[in-house]
């Protein structure tokens, strides 16, 4: 990047100048100065800009998946609002219906054990208290019935103002929200962090350059790891190697005249292994060449 002018032409003034601007407009008169900007100088201011919008997107990516869960969340609880409305009209009725059956069943059974006391008197005095019983139910029961529907009614309203208001959020954040920017198997934080950082440095000018180098590291991770298991599994047979060596020259010593061919099959046994193991790490010599 090349200034034109430092001072104005008009008037003499000093031009004050920040990194990142194109162009320059003298405080005092007016004047309007224009910087040259050469082909790197655009790819990386395009770079830097790009990075922005990358973050920017990252942004807005993190608060639709917190508006999509909290828009789950609130119709989720709607609908168990929803459905505990539902068992109460349903089941109040019944439920009344079974305590005033077990305050009939007590006032009988009372009634019925007091000795001396006649059928004709059982029936003229049982019966209208079991009536008394199921009014009263009958008038206490409808007053909570109504008391509890209303309730239930109110955090429904609540609920569904909540669920409202998540929807419109989520839509509004949605709209803004463009699905190309990124392909969708790059929306992660590691992903969009990488492709920022790239951007950041320099080492990439787009978001495919961007993908790219995401995409080699992540290959380059794969056969890392790939390799340490290769080093694990060789480690493990040249420790199985020499642990059948051990024990061949343990018994080789008690076996008299047969350890002879012991110590041979357990050369040969040593020499195989030894072999494979040689042959693995020759094929992860190349493979590493390779790529």
């Amino acid at each position: 990047m090349s200034l034109i002018s430092m001072k104005c032409p008009s008037c003499g003034a000093l031009l004050k100048y920040e990194d990142g601007i194109e162009k320059l407009e003298c405080e005092f008169c007016g004047t309007v100065h224009l910087l040259e900007l050469n082909d790197e100088d655009r790819k990386q201011k395009a770079a830097k800009r790009l990075a922005e919008e990358v973050r920017n997107y990252r942004t807005k990516f993190f608060l639709l998946r917190d508006a999509e869960s909290k828009k789950k969340y609130a119709k989720m609880v709607l609908s168990d609002s929803q459905r505990n409305s539902k068992i109460l009209t349903y089941a109040f009725v019944p439920v009344m219906f079974l305590v005033w059956l077990l305050a009939a069943r007590i006032t009988k059974s009372f009634f019925s054990g007091i000795s001396n006391f006649s059928s004709i008197l059982f029936t003229l005095v049982t019966f209208p208290l079991i009536f008394a019983e199921g009014v009263g139910l009958s008038f206490g029961g409808v007053p909570l019935f109504k008391h509890l529907k209303n309730k239930g009614l109110e955090k429904i309203n609540k609920d569904e103002a909540k669920n409202k208001e998540a929807q419109t959020k989520y839509d509004a954040i949605n709209a803004e929200f463009d699905v190309e920017f990124i392909p969708q198997q790059y929306r992660n934080d590691e992903a969009l962090l990488y492709i920022i950082n790239m951007l950041d440095s320099q080492r990439a000018f787009s978001i495919q350059q961007a993908i790219n180098l995401y995409e080699d590291k992540l290959a380059k991770d794969k056969s890392d790891r790939k390799r340490e298991e290769e080093l694990v599994r060789m480690k493990m047979i040249q420790q199985q190697n020499e642990e059948l060596l051990r024990r061949q020259q343990t018994n080789s010593k008690s076996s008299g005249d047969k350890s002879v061919v012991k110590n041979v099959l357990a050369g040969g046994a040593f020499a195989a292994g030894e072999m494979i193991t040689k042959k693995v790490a020759k094929d992860i010599f190349e493979g590493i060449i390779k790529k």
